[in-house]
């Protein structure tokens, strides 16, 4: 994301200051009715005009306005930033795969393990109803496993990744643990066959 600067005077101070406090911060504060005014006051012209533009990694690369885009890319665009900023505190996430196509859902998953290993956060927690983001977690443990040698900084195992199964039982939320196999596989099926509907729904019907 690049902000087009052609800024001047008090305006340009404003939106540097707004940067400074880091990209997960500044794209929280111009969205701040309060950020707006002020800029709004500061500008020379009284005339404002800012945008924001995705570059894709196309070749040529193409410009494209955020309100171009579909809303999940627009929604998953603080978390990335979130999650590649060096930050003590851990990332909380609810529902990071909405509105995504499933291959980026999966990739979804590989950023997270980069801001891990990168220690960019200490840890993170996501709420999560994707059976791909779990997949490629569970993936990115297998190749590692079977990668052989590697400095504990380039290695995603299964002690990296803590997977809870929060269901509703007689009114209260019952927690179950999902213990994964240095490999990445689930020791013991899901409850309730949570992630087998995709199998019951292509298998239903044959003899």
């Amino acid at each position: 994301i690049e902000l087009k600067q052609f800024l001047q005077f008090d305006t340009r101070s404003l939106l540097g200051n707004a940067l400074a406090k880091g990209p997960a911060e500044f794209l929280e504060t111009v969205e701040s009715t309060a950020f707006l005014s002020q800029l709004a006051d500061s500008w020379p012209d009284k005339h404002l005009s800012m945008r924001f533009v995705m570059r894709t990694t196309d070749s040529p690369p193409l410009d494209l306005n955020l309100e171009e885009v579909g809303e999940g890319v627009r929604q998953i665009i603080p978390v990335v930033v979130a999650a590649l900023q060096k930050c003590r505190s851990p990332l909380i996430v609810e529902e990071p795969e909405t509105h995504l196509n499933p291959r980026i859902i999966a990739a979804l998953g590989d950023l997270f393990i980069e801001s891990i290993l990168g220690k960019k956060r200490p840890f993170l927690i996501l709420e999560t109803h994707s059976e791909h983001l779990i997949l490629r977690l569970q993936r990115r443990i297998r190749e590692s496993t079977n990668a052989g040698e590697k400095t504990s900084s380039e290695v995603f195992s299964a002690n990296d990744l803590a997977v809870h199964f929060l269901e509703n039982k007689d009114g209260h939320t019952q927690v179950t643990t999902m213990d994964l196999d240095i490999n990445g596989g689930f020791i013991d099926p899901w409850p309730d066959n949570f992630f087998e509907l995709d199998f019951h729904e292509r298998m239903g019907g044959v003899n």
